[in-house]
């Protein structure tokens, strides 16, 4: 009798960020969660692209959880999420935005004013050359 033994092994994690992208005020709930697509067991790191990870914030390498009881300007950026199993590891990236800043730095003027309708409290930032 001749018995075939499968193995299935995991392959590197198919992760995702819910939400991928978010808007919030200053002191408002930061909540994202890293996901894998295959239910498979994986460990999860979180770090901030260009930063670092607010003090305040809250991780979990398990559930794949990051938190934020309290947003201010320092927590707007890019997010990512790495996914590690014996199979390797994969990154996933989420953005936050606080109202009321800009997502990029804005380009050069071309004149020397400006007109530009701001919230109130919100903060932004001009870069200026005049010509």
């Amino acid at each position: 009798m001749l018995a075939t033994l499968f193995c299935l092994l995991p392959g590197v994690p198919d992760i995702y960020i819910r939400p991928a992208a978010q808007t919030l005020r200053p002191g408002d709930y930061l909540t994202m969660r890293c996901i894998e697509a295959d239910n498979e067991p994986v460990l999860f790191e979180w770090s901030k692209v260009d930063g670092t990870l607010s003090s305040a914030a809250y991780t979990d390498s398990y559930s794949g959880l990051l938190e934020v009881s309290s947003a201010t300007a320092d927590d707007a950026g890019q997010y990512k999420c790495r996914a590690t199993n014996q199979a390797g590891s994969s990154d996933a990236f989420a953005e936050v935005i606080l109202a009321g800043m800009l997502p990029f730095h804005v380009g050069i003027c071309r004149y020397a004013q400006r007109i530009a309708n701001i919230l109130l409290h919100a903060s932004i930032l001009f870069l200026c050359k005049i010509c």
